[in-house]
């Protein structure tokens, strides 16, 4: 679960076509010096639609005379202005407030108005020309397949004119090969279409205050396998006798399970990357034969 193991009550989640996205943890990129970020995986899949969900729970830590919280969205590297992404909060609190953003404000031809477009994945193409590598931003793989949502609270101020940025849509997102430098990058993000309304009341906040950051690194569900992000798909003859032991487990049980495999799977590689391909095992033997009193000959697999 993305939440700051420094700040109790609050959570941010990614929804992917509706429902909460799973979220695996980046093991690498944590850090326990540094309680006020998250990092995790999660799934994309070309062409559908997502949202960033922000849930407050009372027991969250308000700081005194604050009465907002809001979310500063990057996606891909690049700010965006996204609808409904403030929650009005009291000092003494009761309920649990949620918000889910989907919505992307753009600039309109009509300056009384804007475009509001959800949110979308959108594969990665590859080239290998070398025009494209002339002319394709260096910088575009280092933040793309990431959302980053900054947490803040402050004081609700006076209402300002909101001008939203031209935003462009796109069907795929092309980056040079030499660029992605081995990185498994499979998709950016772009905006579906939208409909246009009218330009909505925006207001300044004073005192603000950074709660924390939450970072989603999102991936086709194969290039999760290859970074060993979630276990390979099992054999069709592992799966079923797997099965009937798996339906007694819960959700959070699995996750802890693939987990732990996965801890495995990666400490067998760094032990035959550091014996070598060719270097004979220092644990194996030669097997003994002997025979047995109706004179059967075996192989004695005894320790001794």
């Amino acid at each position: 679960m993305a939440v700051l193991p420094a700040v109790p009550g609050l959570s941010v989640h990614i929804q992917v076509a509706g429902e909460r996205a799973t979220e695996y943890p980046d093991e690498e990129r944590a850090d326990a010096s540094k309680p006020l970020k998250s990092h995790c995986y999660i799934e994309s899949k070309d062409g559908e639609e997502f949202a960033i969900e922000t849930t407050v729970t009372p027991g969250f830590p308000l700081k005194n005379g604050h009465d907002t919280l809001w979310s500063s969205v990057k996606i891909d590297g690049s700010r965006l202005h996204l609808k409904r992404n403030t929650i009005r909060l009291k000092a003494a609190r009761e309920t649990t407030e949620a918000r889910t953003c989907s919505e992307v404000l753009t600039a309109s031809e009509d300056p009384r108005k804007i475009n509001a477009n959800n949110l979308v994945f959108v594969p990665v193409v590859t080239n290998e020309d070398q025009h494209g590598l002339e002319t394709c931003d260096p910088n575009v793989p280092t933040f793309l397949g990431t959302i980053a949502v900054r947490v803040s609270t402050g004081i609700s101020g006076e209402p300002t004119v909101f001008n939203p940025p031209k935003v462009d849509r796109k069907a795929s997102i092309g980056v040079h090969e030499k660029l992605l430098k081995g990185k498994d990058l499979t998709h950016g993000s772009s905006l579906s279409s939208g409909h246009v309304e009218a330009n909505p009341a925006m207001r300044r906040f004073t005192d603000s205050a950074r709660i924390g950051t939450f970072y989603f690194y999102y991936r086709s569900h194969e290039a999760l396998q290859r970074q060993l992000i979630i276990p390979r798909s099992p054999s069709p003859s592992s799966t079923s006798s797997n099965d009937d032991q798996l339906e007694d487990l819960t959700e959070e049980q699995i996750r802890n399970l693939a987990r732990e495999r996965l801890r495995d799977v990666k400490a067998e590689n760094a032990r035959s990357i550091k014996r070598g391909g060719d270097s004979p095992r220092k644990d194996l033997r030669p097997l003994k034969l002997m025979k047995l009193e109706d004179g059967t000959e075996a192989f004695d697999l005894t320790e001794d």
